[in-house]
């Protein structure tokens, strides 16, 4: 298995390491064209040479997953300061409730917002046993506006207890022709649907490593450091959208796909290792309604690649736990009249966390110590005179090399709960550098029940 997964990982750089997107997708069977998606395209402007340093400092550990997914009822949220202006947010729900013997009801919520992905989404769904693995799924997000209703279809396929495999179709929006309080319409035959499959599989890269009543004061309804594996491909349909009031014609595709693997080699004992990797690529498009011909088009294409690999150890029970690791980021955007913006980002990290405060029990809380150094290189080619969108963020840096310093404090809330606090400070002020030393500030909670 441990060589399968290297070949499958090494294989998928390689196909993905040219065109890049970006991004880690949270449930994403369910996301979809947002309407607020419509009215501005791609925001390359407000991503400057720091931001994927916040985002790699707050984004959740892959081990959070694991767990999430293996309970029938688990919450997380993480909150991260990317600015003056916008956090970081991340936080999601997940309730599965067996109703009979092979009926069983499902309840989603999530928010995925950043610069770059903006998802809100509570989707109720229905799952009914067919014949053994197989099950299928009505689901749906009703809302007060009937413009915005998604439905959708799901067959489940469960090779075992643990592995889930969901190929899935989604009508987006699909009451806005009949049921719309605006005048916009999507153009007949190309309204938005979203198609793909996902698979989760938890325990099933090894049993991972058995632990004491709690993990790292984190919770955990097995006492187990599990292994996990996550993969997707999603398509989302190409869209015609007509804006009378606008006066604007905005046309929209997307495709993107993904593997998140976290497991523990028999080869290396006490490690684990954890991967990301993901693709995507969208286009967005607009252009007048009263004459939407290629030159009066404003058009963008982006494209980005993320990959994360970090390992960790001992993952046995030991008062440390060291996390090696390295991201590697590359987001292009490709606009009208030769517009070209290409950002590069390298990122090695390190965190160490030893044990802190003890409270009752066995439970204690953790203290968190990273160091991180980004590598970032841009190129930007305006293009001409007459390009309707500015691309580059203003004072975008062509080369520089950067250096943060976090800390981050785990309060062990029970064996179900735990709530992290999160500092950076940018140490470059040290030698020099613009700026205050405080970096921002993160948030973390997480709770099974």
């Amino acid at each position: 298995m441990f060589k399968k997964l290297c070949w499958l990982f090494g294989t998928l750089f390689i196909l993905l390491s040219g065109e890049r997107s970006w991004g880690f997708d949270r449930f994403p069977e369910f996301h979809a064209l947002q309407e607020d998606e419509a009215l501005r395209f791609d925001r390359s402007i407000l991503i400057d040479s720091e931001y994927q340093s916040d985002v790699l400092t707050y984004i959740a550990p892959l081990a959070w997953d694991a767990d999430f997914f293996a309970q029938a009822r688990a919450f997380d949220l993480t909150f991260g300061s990317l600015s003056n202006r916008h956090f970081l947010e991340q936080q999601r729900l997940r309730i599965d409730q067996p109703l009979t013997d092979s009926l069983s009801f499902r309840f989603t919520y999530f928010q995925q917002r950043d610069l770059e992905i903006d998802q809100r989404h509570a989707v109720i769904e229905l799952v009914q046993q067919l014949i053994p693995k197989f099950a299928i799924s009505v689901y749906g997000e009703p809302s007060h506006y009937k413009r915005e209703n998604d439905f959708g279809v799901a067959l489940l396929y469960r090779p075992s207890v643990d592995h889930e495999i969901r190929v899935f179709h989604t009508w987006v929006d699909f009451t806005r022709g009949e049921h719309n309080d605006r005048p916009d319409s999507f153009v007949k035959g190309s309204e938005p649907r979203s198609f793909g499959i996902v698979g989760r599989c938890y325990d099933c890269l090894g049993p991972g490593r058995e632990e004491g009543s709690a993990i790292n004061g984190e919770p955990n309804g097995t006492k187990r450091d599990r292994t996990y594996v996550e993969y997707f491909a999603r398509r989302e349909t190409p869209v015609l959208w007509h804006f009378p009031i606008e006066g604007t014609e905005y046309t929209y595709d997307l495709w993107s796909a993904g593997l998140s693997a976290r497991w523990a080699p028999q080869e290396l004992a006490r490690v684990f290792i954890n991967a990301r990797l993901q693709h995507s690529k969208k286009f967005e498009s607009e252009a007048p309604l009263s004459n939407a011909s290629s030159t009066q088009r404003a058009s963008l294409v982006r494209d980005v690649t993320e990959v994360i690999v970090s390992s960790e150890f001992p993952s046995g029970e030991s008062r440390f736990r060291l996390e090696p690791g390295v991201a590697w980021v590359h987001r292009t955007w490709r606009g009208d009249q030769e517009q070209l913006l290409d950002h590069r980002n390298l990122l090695p990290f390190i965190w160490l966390r030893t044990e802190a405060f003890q409270r009752a029990g066995s439970l204690r809380d953790q203290v968190e110590l990273g160091y991180e150094t980004t590598f970032f290189s841009s190129q930007n080619s305006p293009g001409s005179a007459t390009s309707p969108l500015p691309l580059a963020a203003i004072g975008l840096k062509p080369w520089s090399v950067e250096h943060r310093l976090n800390c981050r404090y785990i309060f062990a809330l029970g064996e179900r709960a735990s709530l992290s606090i999160t500092a950076t400070a940018d140490i470059d002020v040290a030698f020099g550098s613009e700026g205050g030393l405080f970096e921002g500030g993160q948030g973390q909670f997480r709770l099974v029940f």
